[in-house]
């Protein structure tokens, strides 16, 4: 059965503007996920609901052919089927009004009801299911396959939803890059966006078994990349030639790796934030009180730590990035005044807190950790999180 609609959107986008598909190719849409995992047993909830006749009977002959061909257990709710829809079924259980009328095979239901004294051909609404299937039919020793694509299948899937979610909604990707413009401009970026739309996605389709944690956070770690690279592509190129930093393309490159670190680090937080709290709100309140003592002591005025918050200013990212900053810049600067040079060495502006600090590799070296250890932290958070929902 093939549906008119492949590259309709489907759900919301990242907007969280209504997409464009109908209620019946919703459904449709949620049985072929379903049948992705190729799961033994198949529940389904009315799934013929809001199709037409033709396309009730396409549905219901292509879930017949799998429990037939694979040896599949379809159970799905029905209501008001038409005679050829009910001819594919194996066995009915019916209700009325909570109380159990018949179950067994569909074929013996006629002369069930004909024993009881309903003459009619009366057409029913009935729950697929073999009830009377004993316990030990249903068991087996055998550890049950996990079929399913790879990981790297998986990634590669993910990854290519996730970038079509973002080329199908342009603010997603204009607001973005136009605040990473504007702070560059204004020589600042405390931009931060904390993505709370694919949490209940995620909770639904890996509880259902349609891939992994691993492969859901990797591939919307890659899908991500490319777009911080190109928002600190943006404001890189724009603070450095304003501002008239040294043009070398060591320093520029140093200065970009350095701002992309950082960048990283901060959309890192934020996932963390937005994992730890349902409400968006008290995300980024928790966020920005997070981001006030890691920036407190970080400033070239900054010139001295009280021992007792030492530890906190090691700690904080933020200051291994100026550091590694104020040193590129300034180690190998000279600084002249029309021909005269002024201050043969621009080091000796450095000031005595970041002199004896790390050199520009061991910061670089620190923010890499970082980085790695709280996307580490983000994945566990992400896996308890969701396992927790559903327990």
């Amino acid at each position: 059965m093939r549906v008119g609609a492949g590259d309709a959107l489907i759900g919301q986008d990242i907007d969280g503007a209504m997409a464009g598909i109908s209620g019946g190719e919703r459904r449709r849409v949620s049985v072929g996920i379903s049948l992705v995992t190729d799961a033994r047993v198949i529940f389904l909830d009315e799934p013929t609901t809001g199709l037409d006749s033709e396309s009730a009977e396409s549905l219901v002959g292509v879930l017949a052919r799998l429990a037939s061909a694979r040896g599949k257990m379809v159970v799905c709710t029905i209501h008001q089927p038409s005679s050829d829809v009910c001819a594919m079924f194996d066995d009915m259980l019916l209700l009325a009004k909570g109380r159990l009328l018949y179950c067994g095979p569909w074929t013996s239901a006629d002369n069930h009801f004909w024993a009881a004294g309903y003459k009619g051909n009366f057409m029913v609404t009935g729950m697929l299911d073999k009830i009377a299937m004993s316990i030990s039919a249903l068991s087996t020793n055998a550890e049950p396959e996990r079929p399913g694509a790879s990981i790297v299948r998986q990634v590669a899937i993910l990854s290519a939803r996730f970038a079509r979610s973002w080329l199908r909604s342009p603010a997603s990707l204009g607001m973005p890059a136009a605040q990473y413009l504007l702070a560059a401009l204004l020589i600042g970026n405390n931009a931060l966006n904390i993505a709370y739309a694919q949490k209940p996605l995620l909770r639904r389709e890996v509880h259902a078994g349609h891939y992994s944690y691993l492969a859901f956070y990797t591939a919307n770690c890659l899908t991500s990349l490319p777009l911080q690279l190109a928002y600190t592509a943006i404001y890189t190129i724009t603070v450095y030639f304003l501002v008239g930093y040294q043009r070398t393309c060591a320093k520029f490159s140093v200065f970009s790796a350095i701002a992309l670190l950082l960048g990283l680090i901060s959309e890192t937080l934020g996932i963390l934030c937005s994992g730890l709290f349902r409400s968006q709100l008290l995300g980024a309140i928790v966020l920005q009180g997070l981001y006030v003592p890691l920036l407190m002591f970080v400033g070239f005025f900054q010139t001295h730590t009280p021992a007792y918050l030492e530890w906190l200013r090691e700690l904080s990212f933020a200051s291994y990035g100026y550091s590694a900053l104020v040193k590129n810049e300034f180690m190998g600067l000279q600084l002249r005044s029309g021909d005269a040079v002024v201050v043969t060495n621009a080091e000796t502006s450095i000031p005595s807190n970041i002199e004896s600090e790390h050199s520009i590799a061991s910061s670089i070296g620190v923010l890499l950790c970082i980085l790695v250890g709280l996307r580490i932290v983000v994945y566990v958070q992400m896996c308890i999180s969701i396992r927790r929902k559903f327990l």
